[in-house]
């Protein structure tokens, strides 16, 4: 009697002595059933879970970094029929058990959708900068993805029905950071509720139940000219474009107490100099900003904008391009305007090597202090101080006040502790 050769789906194909007893079978039967056994093992596979590779379930990060808006689900569910099928959230459906890895889209949470809406509308009603747009839609991305990790505790996640519980888990998650990054936080989460016509945070407050956070202010600090002309001479000592940029920049902002953006952005042709005026087309986005408003260039910095041009018109040419081609009036190594992060690090690599502290943004308060200080030295009362520095610096009247009653404060501090401090004379 012939014997048959085995057929083992789990140790491979017939062995070489079970086909050399049935001299019949040729070899390529043994190679027709050894390719069906390995059909059979394969299919066995797929049918079984690897519990090895099953993961405690984890949640991915809310917006990806390839823009889209998708989060992890958990891994650690079967969708096969069991006996604890309900408990494994398969409902008794007898599909084949296999790991859930893809990831689901976020479109279906009405906290999702409210906030493209809410997105569109700022940037159609042109309300904040594209930066600071960045900055809130991050912001509330952020208190989103707290919500869900601890979806277990609160109610819900439409804003439009956050109440007392939510916000409660929110102020927990911001009680170890500083008090003005809290404000900050709380200020955007705010503005979206109240455009979801959810007014529970003002609710609680008037209830007690919620405290606003209030950073205790700070006088911000400001430079002088003697610091001007040591920073100068400091940069003087240094090669290199970048340098030559930081320059320009702390001469010009110096000078005419500019926003950096506003300089970082500007065009070459919005710097005339034959009218000696410079054209801001990209102010702060605050309500009653001016695109296009002129600022005149003073007299004191006209030598350094001549410097930068001739050194500018040099530099493009050894890098092979037409000076007349670049757009920006500040280009970057690649001939465009600088990003936000650019023009940062060159600010700090170059006061790295030169041993300058401070920023570009303490130079407009410091235009801002000197003009009320040249003013008042020329009699000039209170309120024409406050309207001129506003009007030179392109904010309200309120703001000037501001700046100048901090200004006043100051002085009055050195004056009295001058006098508390000065020799004594005894009348005897």
């Amino acid at each position: 009697m012939t014997k048959s050769a085995p057929e083992d789906s789990e140790n491979g194909p017939p062995s070489a002595s079970g086909a050399a007893q049935d001299p019949a079978r040729s070899g390529k039967h043994v190679s027709e059933i050894a390719d069906a056994a390995r059909s059979v093992r394969g299919a066995l596979g797929r049918s079984r879970v690897n519990t090895d590779k099953v993961k405690s379930p984890q949640t991915n990060v809310f917006p990806g970094s390839d823009g889209r808006d998708n989060i992890g689900v958990p891994t650690g569910a079967t969708d096969h029929a069991d006996s604890n099928a309900v408990q494994n959230y398969s409902h008794g459906t007898g599909r084949s058990g296999r790991t859930r890895k893809g990831k689901r889209r976020v479109d279906r949470f009405a906290y999702v959708v409210l906030l493209r809406t809410y997105t569109t509308a700022l940037t159609r009603g042109n309300v904040l900068g594209p930066d600071s747009l960045a900055v809130r839609v991050r912001t509330l991305q952020l208190a989103f993805q707290v919500l869900l990790d601890d979806r277990r505790r609160i109610d819900t996640l439409d804003p439009r029905k956050i109440g007392a519980k939510e916000i409660g888990v929110l102020a927990q998650w911001m009680a170890e950071k500083s008090v003005g990054y809290q404000a900050k936080l709380w200020t955007a989460v705010e503005a979206f509720l109240l455009f979801c016509k959810n007014t529970i945070l003002a609710d609680l407050e008037a209830q007690k139940l919620w405290k606003r956070p209030r950073p205790t202010y700070m006088p911000k600090g400001v430079k002088d000219e003697a610091w001007l002309q040591d920073s100068l001479r400091r940069l003087d000592g240094i090669d290199g474009w970048r340098t030559t940029v930081t320059r320009f920049v702390v001469a010009f902002i110096f000078g005419t107490g500019l926003r950096p953006k506003e300089l970082r952005l500007a065009d070459l042709k919005d710097l005339d100099t034959i009218r000696w005026t410079f054209k801001v087309m990209h102010p702060k986005k605050v309500r009653g900003a001016v695109v296009g408003a002129e600022l005149d260039v003073y007299e004191d910095t006209k030598v350094h904008v001549m410097d930068f041009l001739a050194a500018r018109d040099k530099h493009l040419r050894a890098e092979g391009r037409d000076p007349a081609t670049i757009v920006a009036l500040i280009p970057s190594e690649r001939g465009m305007h600088y990003s936000e992060v650019g023009f940062r690090n060159v600010r700090l690599d170059t006061y790295r090597k030169a041993g300058i502290e401070g920023d570009f943004r303490v130079l407009r308060r410091t235009h801002e202090q000197i003009l009320m200080d040249r003013l008042e030295a020329q009699g000039r009362k209170d309120v024409s101080v406050i309207e001129i520095a506003a009007k030179r610096l392109r904010h309200t009247p309120q703001v000037a006040l501001g700046h100048y009653v901090e200004y006043r404060t100051g002085r009055a501090k050195d004056v009295a502790k001058a006098a508390w401090e000065s020799p004594r004379i005894e009348v005897r």
